[in-house]
C-alpha cells in the first residue's frame, strides 16, 4: 500500500552573518562555514578500483562438471564462464561437485547473474489501479514517444520486452510479431537489444561490447551511456561474449567500458548525463532513481511506475492509495 500526501512546514530565517563562502562539492549542498578564510574547501578525488584478480585456471572446473544455466534472455551460460567471472567460487562449485548443492539451488545462487533485476514493465494507473504496457500508455497519449521508446529500450537492453499484464517477456521480434509494439517502436529497440547479445560489422562476426561498439562509431555516445545505465541499475553490465552480468569493475577490467564511462556511471554527477525522463512530470532522472519509484506487482514480481496524471477528468483526492494486483 502506497499513500500519497503533501505537506509543508515553516521555518524561520538566521539573519545574514558574514562569513566566508566554500564552494560546495559537486552533488552536496552549500553551507556556510565560520573557518578562517585561509581555509578552502577540498573535494576528495575519485579513485578508481582495483582491478579484480584472474581466477587460476587449474581451479576452473571442466569436462562433464561444466554445466550449463539459461540466462534471462534466452541463452545459456556456462559454470566455468561464471567462475572465470568471479560469479562463484570454488567452494561452492565444490559443495555443487560433492552433491551438497542442487543444480536448482546453484541456479538461485547465480540468478544475480544471469538474470539480474527487473527494469522497469510499465505503468499503473493511480485512479484506477489499471497496468498498462510502455507501449499502450504512449499510445494512448499518457506518456510521450520519445520517453516511452527511452524506457523500452531499457528494457530490451536489459534482455527482454515485458508485457506488465500477464508477465510475459519476449526478444523485439516477438513483441513485433505480437503487435505489442510497431514498426517504428521495433526498429529502435532491435538496436537496443544489440547491447545483450552484441554488435557485429559486415566485415567480421566478431561479437561487440557496447562501449566496443560506441568506439568504432555503430552506436552514439549518448545511447550507448543510456543502455549500459539500464544494465548496471538492473544488476550489472551483460558481458556479450559470455552471456552473462558482470559488476562494473569486472567490466572495467574487461574493456567492456573504460575509465571515462566508469566515472559518468559511478559518479552521476553530470546534470546531462540524465538519460531518462520521469513520465509523470517530464523530469530527467537516472534510470535506478526511476526504479526506486516503481512498486513490485504482487501477481508478476514486475516493477510499475505510479502513474498520477487523470486518465479522464482531474482527480480531486488529496490522497490516494494503491495496491499491486
Amino acid at each position: 500500500m502506497i499513500y500519497f500526501s503533501s505537506s509543508s512546514s515553516d521555518h524561520d530565517i538566521p539573519p545574514a552573518v558574514e562569513t566566508p563562502k566554500l564552494d560546495p562539492a559537486p552533488g552536496r549542498p552549500s553551507s556556510v562555514s565560520s573557518e578562517p578564510s585561509s581555509v578552502k574547501s577540498i573535494e576528495i578525488p575519485f579513485i578508481m578500483p582495483a582491478i579484480p584478480g584472474d581466477v587460476n585456471e587449474e581451479d576452473l572446473v571442466s569436462g562433464n562438471y561444466d554445466v550449463e544455466f539459461d540466462n534471462g534472455w534466452r541463452k545459456s551460460v556456462s559454470l566455468s564462464a561464471l567462475q572465470r567471472s568471479g560469479r562463484i567460487d570454488k567452494a561452492t562449485i565444490d559443495k555443487y561437485l560433492d552433491g551438497d548443492i542442487t543444480k536448482d539451488a546453484l541456479d538461485e545462487i547465480l540468478k544475480p547473474s544471469l538474470h539480474g533485476e527487473e527494469p522497469l514493465a510499465g505503468i499503473v494507473m493511480i485512479d484506477t489501479g489499471e497496468k498498462k504496457s510502455i507501449f499502450k500508455a504512449a499510445k494512448e497519449g499518457y506518456i510521450k514517444r520519445p520517453t516511452a521508446i527511452a524506457l523500452l529500450e531499457a528494457q530490451a537492453a536489459t534482455g527482454n520486452i515485458i508485457d506488465p499484464l500477464t508477465g510475459r517477456k519476449m526478444s523485439v521480434n516477438e513483441a513485433a510479431e505480437m503487435n505489442f509494439i510497431d514498426k517504428v517502436y521495433e526498429q529502435c529497440l532491435l538496436r537496443a537489444e544489440r547491447a545483450v547479445h552484441g554488435y557485429k560489422t559486415r566485415l567480421s562476426d566478431e561479437k561487440l561490447s557496447t562501449f566496443e561498439a560506441m568506439e568504432r562509431g555503430l552506436v552514439v555516445e549518448e545511447s550507448a551511456i543510456k543502455m549500459l545505465e539500464a544494465q548496471l541499475a538492473t544488476g550489472g553490465i551483460i558481458d556479450v561474449r559470455e552471456n552473462h552480468r558482470i559488476p562494473i569493475d569486472w567490466a572495467l577490467k574487461r574493456n567492456l567500458i573504460n575509465e571515462r564511462i566508469y566515472r559518468v556511471l559511478k559518479l552521476k554527477n553530470d546534470e546531462k548525463m540524465k538519460m531518462f525522463e520521469d513520465p509523470n512530470n517530464d523530469e530527467k532522472i537516472h534510470y535506478d532513481d526511476l526504479m526506486a519509484k516503481c512498486i513490485v506487482d504482487h501477481d508478476t514480481g514486475l516493477r510499475l511506475l505510479p502513474f498520477n496524471k487523470p486518465s479522464k477528468g482531474v482527480l480531486s483526492q488529496v490522497g490516494f492509495q494503491i495496491y499491486a494486483f
